[in-house]
């Protein structure tokens, strides 16, 4: 479940998901016992098994070298400048109108 552990990973960075958010399982007044009643426990030992084959992955060498190859350390960086504000964007052609699509696309060379 590679996804899995991709998106559980994205959401913890983010802040978006933990353990308190995997526990649910809507109540089912009408019956004794339902599928339900296991739902929580069974949510929960998939969110911790996932979470620790993210961090696995994550923590592994290969892993982090071929990140920082791909430029994900780069991604953090805010696309404004410190001090920059959007109408500076709006009002920089090279940023829009003069932008070299073809430039940008090429591969990097290094």
């Amino acid at each position: 479940m590679p996804e899995a552990e991709d998106d559980l990973g994205l959401l913890e960075a983010q802040g978006k998901l933990a353990a308190s958010t995997v526990w649910f399982g809507p109540a089912n007044l009408g019956a004794r016992w339902a599928p339900c009643d296991v739902r929580p426990a069974a949510n929960m030992r998939t969110y911790l098994l996932l979470k620790e084959r993210a961090e696995a992955f994550r923590a592994d060498p290969e892993v982090q070298q071929a990140m920082v190859d791909a430029g994900v350390p780069a991604l953090a960086t805010p696309t404004l400048s410190p001090g920059e504000t959007f109408d500076d964007v709006l009002g920089d052609r090279g940023a829009f109108e003069d932008y070299d699509v073809e430039r940008a696309g090429a591969p990097l060379r290094p």
